[in-house]
């Protein structure tokens, strides 16, 4: 696993356009995004009918972890299924790439070829029983580090989410509910090793103020009350399957 450190912040519009310009001096657009790095991001969170993933956001757990099987753009051409755990105050990230036609297989724990891929995700998963719970997307403006360390910087914004629907990997042709978050835009800066100075300036200069902000956790915040989902217990387990 990946290794690295993660600040976020909640911005408002016009903070986020001082950050973008300030993150143009130092760093490239993102290739996946094009000129302006801009694309969007669309995953399929996994837990259990408990939603215990996500309530350990919530309960501020330590040590604690996120599946979810991620794509990028209108149409997942490319999949990757993600473990992302917390660690202390360090992230380890893991990443499987896996063939779009295997990836509901994958999502519903269900029998699939040995060389399909994400053998790791396929062990975690199966372990704590998780299933598909909530997809997550958001539009994302990236930049990278031009000296290949690592970094990066994103602004994520439109936060929506969607229930789970047929057996297949992608969203239904269904509306999406809007996450209301305190400000609309959220910063990622993350970064292996010491904190970049120039990171730094931006936060400082712009009286920045870390937060938490789980997009997963926010997202089943706004849904677990629905008819579709298991009630947000403490312990405990149910006989409903989402997906």
């Amino acid at each position: 696993m990946i290794s690295r450190y993660e600040f976020k912040y909640l911005l408002d519009p016009g903070t986020a356009e001082d950050v973008a310009r300030h993150a143009s001096v130092f760093m490239d657009p993102d290739r996946l995004g094009g000129p302006t790095g801009a694309y969007l991001v669309t995953s399929l969170y996994l837990d259990r009918t408990d939603w215990m993933l996500a309530r350990q956001t919530w309960e501020g757990v330590r040590e604690r972890m996120k599946l979810r099987i991620r794509f990028y753009g209108p149409e997942p051409q490319v999949v990757f299924a993600e473990i992302k755990k917390r660690v202390g105050n360090t992230i380890e990230k893991l990443r499987e790439r896996i063939a779009p036609e295997h990836a509901a297989a994958l999502a519903h724990n269900e029998p699939m070829p040995a060389d399909a891929g994400a053998p790791i995700f396929r062990q975690v998963a199966e372990r704590i029983d998780a299933r598909p719970g909530l997809w997550v997307r958001y539009k994302r403006r990236a930049w990278v580090s031009p000296w290949g360390d690592g970094t990066r910087l994103t602004l994520d914004s439109g936060l929506e989410v969607q229930e789970p629907g047929a057996h297949r990997f992608r969203p239904a042709d269904a509306p999406w509910r809007t996450v209301p978050l305190e400000a609309p835009v959220i910063l990622e800066m993350k970064f292996n090793g010491a904190y970049p100075s120039w990171m730094r300036t931006i936060a400082e200069g712009l009286r920045l103020e870390r937060t938490s902000c789980s997009k997963y956790a926010q997202g089943v915040d706004i849904v677990k009350d629905e008819p579709w989902a298991t009630p947000w217990v403490s312990g405990g387990r149910s006989s409903w399957r989402p997906g």
